[in-house]
């Protein structure tokens, strides 16, 4: 009989690691200090025996611990599988406020990668504390600064349109730059670019006709749903799109 095991007459043989699963099991918090020391009063005392008939409604009588140096088990790991992508558009529509950061902090660090690689060191990276002013970061380069709508979608979505505030049409250098990604690894790209050259306004978005105003989602008490008169939806055959990173590099700061 192993050193590891309990003898027969206790019930069976049970090795070291499933005596210590059932030690830590009915026991979580006196493992702190002086584990082993604690471990083998546990077993010596008869607590042993009332833990195995309550957790297998086995009896086991009192015995002699085997030879346990140290308390190891460690509980098996949850296993994981890559999730599909229906999962992932699933967790997606959930989370979409963390998601949109994710992606934001993605495509900066890839920018700055990309410039840096390029021998362009010289860049500022600014968050707009609010979307009142139409966009969410500015990113600088040498004297082109362009003020970025960011938007968001998985590659898989059937989402054919995106909300643009008309404040950032007055600004200098105000773009929209669509993000696709893959909902499985999160990879970035193709990208859908509205805007125009660098140091030039996007292009007129007060047309209605061409740029419907957008409304609440939710109605009023009477199911109206009232227009966001600052708000314009822009299609996608409207955007241009840009299957690489460095295209859209080209097209936000003519590098």
């Amino acid at each position: 009989m192993s050193d590891n095991e309990l003898p027969p007459e206790l019930g069976g043989h049970l090795t070291n690691d499933q005596l210590t699963k059932l030690f830590l099991e009915t026991h979580p918090n006196r493992v702190k200090a002086q584990p082993v020391r604690r471990f083998r009063s546990w077993f010596n005392t008869g607590e042993y025996a009332e833990a195995r008939t309550t957790t297998e409604g086995v009896k086991a009588p009192r015995g002699t611990l085997p030879k346990v140096k140290s308390l190891n088990y460690s509980p098996a790991k949850p296993k994981t599988t890559k999730a599909s992508a229906g999962e992932m558009a699933k967790s997606d529509s959930l989370h979409s406020s963390r998601r949109e950061k994710l992606v934001e902090h993605l495509f900066v660090g890839e920018v700055l990668r990309t410039l840096w690689c390029r021998s362009v060191h010289e860049v500022d990276v600014l968050r707009a504390e609010t979307d009142a002013a139409g966009y969410d970061i500015v990113i600088e380069v040498g004297s082109v600064a362009r003020q970025i709508q960011l938007k968001s979608s998985a590659r898989c979505a059937k989402t054919s349109r995106q909300k643009v505030h008309l404040a950032l049409g007055q600004k200098v250098s105000g773009c929209v730059l669509w993000v696709k990604f893959d909902p499985t690894n999160m990879e970035l790209g193709p990208f859908l670019w509205f805007g125009g050259t660098p140091g030039n306004r996007l292009p007129d978005i007060t047309d209605k006709g061409l740029f419907p105003v957008a409304k609440h989602t939710k109605g009023n008490a009477e199911g109206v749903k009232a227009e966001r008169k600052n708000i314009r939806v822009i299609t996608s055959r409207h955007f241009t799109e840009l299957k690489t990173l460095d295209e859209v590099i080209e097209r936000l700061f003519g590098l």
